[in-house]
C-alpha cells in the first residue's frame, strides 16, 4: 500500500490511505527492546530486479549496507551450507533412485491440478511427496493436499534438492528439469545470462540504520511531502455509487475516489464490499512465537540465517540479525531472533517463557551458539505470522472479484510473498496508471 501510494504520487494523483489501525506500515514498524531495534522475522532486500532495487534505493539513498549472506538448512539432522531449502540427499537410496525415475518420467504432469499436492505430483511424481509434505508441515503446520494451487509461489518447494552436485547438473541438463532440480550455487540459466550484468555489484541489502522502521520512516516522509492523506485509525465499512460517483465509507466518513488500489489481504474483500461470499474460512493462519536472545558475540556463529526442517526441533528459522544489521545492539553482543511455527493450542503458545532454555539448548545443537547461557531474552506470540490459502479458495476469491468490477477495484487478484513480487506486481497493476 505505501509502495503503490508513492509511486501514484510520483505521477501527481491525489491519494488516500485508508488504514484501520493506528499505526501505517505493518511489520515494518520494528519493536524496540532496550535500544535496540528488531525486526519480527528476517526481512533482507535481494536485489534481484533492477527496477525494484533502483526504487527502494531512492527511499533510502545511501543509507543501506550491503550483506554477505551465509545461510544453511536442516534435514534429517543434516546441516547443508548455502542451501535455504531442504536437502533431501539424507533419504534412502532405493527412494531417491524412484524419484529420479519419477522426474525423467515422460507421463509426469498428467493430472489436473486443483491442490499443490497435484502440482507437486507433476512437477516431481508421487515419491518426494512424503518428504516434502513434512517440511511444509514444519514450516506451516498443514500439509499440500489441504492447499490451493496458489500456494505454490508461495513456499519454497518449486525446487528439489536431492542429487549429489554434478549428477544433478547433469539431470538439469533435460528438458524441463533444470527449472526442478536445485544445486548449492547457480542453474544453468543463471550461468547463460552471466553477461547481463545488474548495475549493483551486491544481492543482498538493508536498512543501514534502524531495520525496516528506518525505511518506514522515509517512506511516510516521503508521502507527506507528496501531500497523501494517511487516514489511520479508519475502518471500511462499505463501498457505494451515486449518480455515476463511486464513494468508499468508513466509520469517520465518506471519501469519493476514482480508482480504489486494494493492498489488503485479498481474503478481506467481501467482507469489505459487504458480498455474501466467505473467502476468509478458505484461509490457514499460521501462529508464531518469536524468542529473542542477547548473546556475546565472539560466542555466536557467523550464519545470516537457518532454515530447520528437523520435527523433532521446534525452531524452523534462526536469523543472526547482528550479523547484517547493528540496529542499536552492543557490539560485544549478538541479536538472535528463533521462529516457531505452532498451534494456538500449544502451551509454547501460552507461555514462551517456559520454552526459553529448550530453544536455547536448540542453538547449542546447531552450533549456532557456544555458550550455555544467554544475557537476556525476550519474545513475541503473533496470531497470524503467516497465512495461506486453503483448497477451493481460487475459485470463491475469482467469484468476488467478479463482483467488484462496477467499483473499479485495482489489484487483488494475486497473492504475493516476497518483497519484488509485491513491487512487480504494484507495477503490473497499476500500468495503466503510471
Amino acid at each position: 500500500g505505501l509502495i503503490a501510494a508513492l509511486k501514484l504520487s510520483d505521477k501527481g494523483y491525489n491519494v488516500n490511505i485508508i488504514e484501520s489501525s493506528k499505526n501505517i506500515g505493518g511489520y515494518l514498524n520494528s519493536p524496540i527492546w532496550d535500544k535496540i531495534t528488531i525486526d519480527l522475522g528476517c526481512h533482507l532486500f535481494i536485489n534481484e530486479d533492477d527496477n525494484s532495487t533502483d526504487f527502494i534505493m531512492s527511499i533510502l539513498k545511501n543509507d543501506y549496507t550491503k550483506v554477505d549472506v551465509n545461510y544453511a538448512s536442516f534435514f534429517n539432522n543434516k546441516k547443508t551450507d548455502n542451501i535455504a531449502i531442504p536437502d533431501f540427499s539424507s533419504i534412502p537410496s532405493a527412494t531417491k533412485r524412484k524419484i529420479e525415475i519419477d522426474l525423467l518420467n515422460k507421463d509426469r504432469g498428467k493430472i489436473e491440478e486443483k491442490s499443490l499436492m497435484d502440482y507437486y505430483t507433476n512437477r516431481f511424481g508421487d515419491d518426494i511427496l512424503p518428504s516434502i509434505n513434512s517440511c511444509i508441515f514444519k514450516s506451516h503446520l498443514i500439509k499440500s493436499d489441504s492447499l490451493d494451487i496458489i500456494s505454490k509461489n508461495l513456499l519454497p518447494y518449486n525446487r528439489i534438492k536431492i542429487f549429489p552436485e554434478k549428477e544433478s547438473l547433469n539431470l538439469k541438463l533435460n528438458k524441463g528439469l533444470d527449472e526442478i532440480i536445485a544445486v548449492k550455487y547457480k542453474n544453468l540459466k543463471e550461468i547463460k545470462n552471466e553477461t547481463k550484468k545488474s548495475k549493483f555489484n551486491f544481492r543482498e541489502y538493508y536498512p543501514k540504520k534502524n531495520g525496516l522502521k528506518f525505511l518506514l520512516n522515509k517512506i511516510i516522509e516521503r508521502l507527506k511531502k507528496s501531500n497523501v492523506n494517511l487516514l489511520l485509525d479508519n475502518r471500511i465499512k462499505s463501498f457505494s455509487l451515486d449518480n455515476n460517483k463511486k464513494y468508499v465509507i468508513t466509520d469517520k466518513s465518506k471519501y469519493e475516489y476514482d480508482y480504489v488500489y486494494w493492498s489488503a489481504p485479498q481474503y478481506l474483500i467481501p467482507k469489505t464490499f459487504n458480498f455474501e461470499i466467505e473467502v476468509e474460512k478458505f484461509v490457514h493462519s499460521v501462529p508464531h512465537v518469536l524468542i529473542y536472545f542477547l548473546a556475546p558475540k565472539k560466542f555466536v556463529s557467523k550464519y545470516t540465517y537457518i532454515h530447520n526442517y528437523n520435527l523433532s526441533s521446534k525452531c524452523f528459522r534462526v536469523s543472526i540479525q547482528s550479523n547484517y544489521a547493528s540496529n542499536g545492539v552492543p557490539k560485544d553482543l549478538a541479536l538472535i531472533c528463533c521462529e516457531i511455527s505452532t498451534f494456538k493450542s500449544k502451551r509454547i503458545w501460552k507461555n514462551p517463557k517456559f520454552y526459553v532454555d529448550e530453544i536455547w539448548n536448540e542453538l547449542l545443537n546447531m552450533d549456532l551458539v557456544s555458550c550455555n547461557k544467554y544475557n537476556n531474552y525476550m519474545f513475541f506470540s503473533i496470531p497470524s505470522a503467516y497465512k495461506l490459502p486453503l483448497c477451493g479458495y481460487s475459485d470463491i476469491l475469482n467469484e468476488a472479484i467478479e463482483n467488484t468490477k462496477k467499483y473499479n477495484l485495482i489489484g487483488g487478484k494475486s497473492w504475493e510473498y516476497s518483497k519484488n513480487d509485491i513491487m512487480k506486481k504494484i507495477d503490473e497493476d497499476l500500468n495503466f496508471l503510471l
